[in-house]
């Protein structure tokens, strides 16, 4: 069957069926579909391993990128690598809380599947459709004898001497500093350009600052500072899948940290993240050990610090659209900025852009946040090199703030150089798009 495919493939694209063919017009070049098992009652049961995701784009009918992640009864992702690894319940099949994956940019055309077949034992039509306009199609397929995947690969988690340094996609690579214990300490973003080739580190260090007042003592901690390590991962076509845990001390035998692993769902006992080709998605799930004082400073600082080799650095945000140059400290309108908290930060360099977002909880949200940016020559560490330069992010208030677990949500979105007013093209890969299912025709 399986050397008989491509000539088939052939023989069934030339056949009078295939010239009903409705045209896609949906323009989401890094939008990710997850749908899960529930909405795809037509595969529902079906061995992973015998099912493939099809889309025909103008000529040919072919096998795109997927994966299918599997989720446990209590909702945790069966990872399949590491010290925590586990695996599901239902025998490798794809049950009601299982996650299917592709990306949109390799949905096609609509077509009839009524009068030719591909051995295929069940299917589904997957209509997908974004609110702007645009549409197309994949296929969702089940064979008794399931033709070889896509080849196509869009993200690899990159490892140094059993040490996980960050992944490298089709659109960036991103590393932590090896001098460091953190997992999250990035210190090297680079973009590829249209020929793919990777171009110049554009980071200086990612920056995260704990500063606490706890029974009348000042407490500063940085990166240097914290242990995180991989527990578990999954390194799919689509997508990769890391659970972490992060540790920061704090004072007298207590320590910032992920709750207890005694409850279930995805939050308990550790932090996980999603790297897609274009962004990544750090979900933190924290327990302050102590109450924080009410009439004494304490905040949660994060950031991320540019290099000298990126180029020139513009910098804005949702509530200031008018862009300022990195490195221009004396530029009277730096102190005229909103400060307030912002909804995302944008940082576009010579090679390519990213987009930042700080997604807190409801706990969280009641205190008053704020803008953070520095740019000019003192110290910050930890840092490749010294001073800021456009220094952009986030701080969140911790005054007053009761013992308790919280929980967060980072997400980092890459592009082309951007301006002001073009950041839709990284705001909308999170817009969901609307996906129908139905029998192929």
């Amino acid at each position: 069957m399986r050397q008989l495919l491509p000539p088939l493939l052939a023989l069934l694209c030339a056949a009078p069926g295939w010239a009903q063919v409705e045209r896609a017009t949906l323009a989401r070049p890094h939008t990710h579909v997850v749908l899960s098992g529930a909405e795809l009652e037509g595969v529902l049961n079906t061995e992973c391993e015998r099912i493939r995701v099809y889309a025909f784009t103008g000529t040919a009918f072919a096998p795109i990128p997927f994966q299918i992640d599997e989720r446990t009864p209590d909702g945790v992702y069966a990872y399949e690598q590491g010290d925590e690894r586990r695996s599901d319940t239902d025998d490798g099949r794809f049950d009601l809380n299982d996650e299917l994956v592709f990306r949109a940019a390799d949905a096609g055309d609509r077509v009839r599947l009524d009068q030719q077949r591909l051995g295929q034992s069940a299917e589904i039509e997957l209509a997908l459709e974004a609110p702007e306009g645009g549409q197309a199609w994949v296929y969702v397929l089940a064979f008794d004898d399931p033709p070889p995947r896509a080849e196509a690969r869009y993200v690899t988690l990159d490892w140094e001497a059993g040490e996980l340094l960050g992944w490298t996609t089709d659109r960036v690579q991103l590393h932590r500093s090896t001098q460091l214990q953190a997992l999250l300490a990035f210190n090297r973003l680079r973009f590829r350009d249209a020929a793919g080739n990777l171009g110049p580190d554009v980071l200086d260090q990612a920056k995260f600052q704990l500063r606490a007042s706890y029974l009348f003592t000042d407490i500063v901690r940085r990166f240097d500072e914290v242990r995180s390590a991989p527990l578990a991962w999954t390194s799919g076509p689509v997508r990769a899948l890391v659970r972490f845990n992060m540790e920061v001390y704090l004072i007298w035998g207590h320590w910032v940290k992920p709750p207890p692993p005694t409850g279930s769902g995805p939050a308990a006992g550790s932090c996980e993240l999603k790297a897609y080709g274009d962004r990544v998605e750090i979900g933190l799930h924290l327990k302050l050990p102590v109450d924080l004082e009410a009439d004494a400073p304490s905040n949660l600082r994060t950031s991320l610090d540019f290099a000298p080799q990126a180029g020139t650095v513009w910098l804005w945000s949702d509530k200031n659209r008018q862009r300022l140059r990195a490195g221009a400290t004396r530029r009277k309108h730096w102190n005229k900025l909103d400060t307030s908290f912002p909804k995302w930060v944008c940082a576009s360099t010579d090679s390519g852009s990213v987009l930042a977002q700080l997604r807190l909880s409801e706990r969280l949200q009641r205190s008053t946040h704020s803008l953070f940016l520095r740019d000019d020559a003192e110290p910050d560490p930890p840092e490749d090199v010294p001073g800021s330069l456009g220094n952009l992010g986030f701080t969140v208030d911790l005054r007053a703030l009761p013992a308790g677990t919280y929980a967060s949500e980072v997400v980092l979105q890459f592009g082309e150089p951007l301006l002001p007013g073009t950041e839709g093209s990284l705001l909308r890969p999170n817009t969901p798009l609307r996906c129908k299912a139905s029998a192929a025709k």
